[in-house]
């Protein structure tokens, strides 16, 4: 059983079964369990305009982030904001060991879901140091902090993007 509390929260009653050692006989059991979700599938952006300089600083009021990770070090979190001609990205990656083929595709589907997605594809420039955006028209700055291929420093990059709403 599912029940939906809001938008991001949902509480769930499954039911689980096990086998344990009771007066040593190995014995087939069963228990409910209920459990509190905090789902991240999706988060509201701000109204606000930041500057495109490629730090988090202008973003420190927004509270919504959508965070994709596992167990591995290399994590992402993901902030949105909006103004009448722009849609604003700020990914800030974690990443102990930089490499040149460390990028990502950002897609943004419309509102509707008609259509193909607007597909965004930033890239490591290894020569350059930085970071690349393969889109006409979208303003983008980044910090990274660290080295392509060497990963005695590397903790990763930031980027803030600036997407026109047309």
């Amino acid at each position: 059983s599912v029940e939906v509390i809001n938008d991001h929260t949902i509480v769930a009653v499954f039911p689980e079964t096990y086998t344990a050692v009771i007066n040593g006989t190995n014995t087939n059991c069963a228990r409910i369990q209920i459990a509190k979700f905090v789902l991240n599938h999706r988060i509201n952006a701000s109204e606000f305009t930041p500057q495109i300089v490629g730090n988090s600083k202008a973003w420190e009021d927004v509270d919504d982030a959508l965070f994709i990770g596992s167990v591995s070090q290399a994590q992402a979190i993901f902030r949105f904001a909006y103004d009448d001609d722009y849609l604003y990205c700020l990914v800030e990656r974690s990443d102990n060991n930089l490499s040149t083929s460390d990028g990502m595709e950002l897609m943004f589907q419309s509102g509707n879901t008609t259509g193909d997605p607007f597909i965004v594809k930033i890239t490591p420039d290894g020569a350059s140091r930085s970071l690349v955006c393969d889109k006409e028209g979208i303003d983008m700055a980044s910090t990274i902090v660290g080295t392509f291929n060497n990963s005695e420093d590397d903790r990763g990059y930031i980027i803030e993007l600036a997407i026109p709403r047309d």
